[in-house]
């Protein structure tokens, strides 16, 4: 009741204030008169002059009423936007976050890749270099390896030349050699001689 009469004093509505001994004696009249004018009375101590209450018309009751029901629906509605909101800043400000993670996340693995990239065409320009030096080696190796056959060969027909050359000098020395002694000691004369002969009878054959 006194919320109802603080209500009804700061409203247009409000008539008159009325010490609470007058109301006493005049409730029925001042309730009449609520009901036909829409007038509202403030009842006040006696002594202090403070509201007590109020005589209220049901119309204007019932707006209070609504007022108040529509406040407290505003006022829920208010705290339920301003919790949205609150959750939509946290989920806002939670997918920043991660996007920046993200894009974290991306920036490293570019980086990674890009490094990567540079190891692999490092390491394919090395064995390019590597194939390279291999070939040049290689070409290198086959002209040294035909440089050395060529020469081996030379060398090994010469060798044939000189030993053959060698051969038949000693060959033509042995003919003269069994050709004096044919004629010192010709065939018959003397035993050990004529083994001598035996045994040698290749060289002898050559020798003829």
């Amino acid at each position: 009741m006194a919320e109802t009469a603080a209500r009804a004093t700061d409203a247009d509505q409000v008539g008159r204030a009325l010490p609470l001994r007058d109301v006493r004696m005049r409730l029925p009249h001042l309730a009449a008169l609520a009901r036909a004018a829409g007038q509202v009375t403030v009842i006040v101590d006696d002594r202090t002059n403070q509201p007590l209450a109020a005589l209220v018309p049901v119309a204007t009751a019932r707006a209070a009423g609504d007022a108040r029901a529509a406040e407290a629906r505003i006022g829920a509605l208010e705290s339920r936007l301003a919790a949205a909101e609150e959750r939509t800043r946290v989920a806002v400000a939670r997918a920043r976050a991660e996007l920046r993670l993200a894009d974290d996340r991306v920036l490293v693995a570019t980086e990674e890749a890009r490094a990567a990239r540079d190891q692999t065409r490092a390491a394919e320009e090395r064995a390019r270099a590597a194939e390279e030096r291999a070939r040049v080696a290689e070409e290198r190796a086959a002209a040294s390896s035909a440089g050395w056959a060529r020469r081996c060969e030379t060398l090994r027909a010469d060798l044939r030349r000189q030993h053959g050359a060698e051969l038949a000098a000693a060959r033509r020395e042995l003919a003269h050699a069994w050709a004096e002694l044919h004629r010192i000691s010709p065939p018959g004369t003397d035993r050990e001689v004529d083994r001598l002969r035996a045994a040698q009878r290749e060289f002898l054959t050559d020798a003829a």
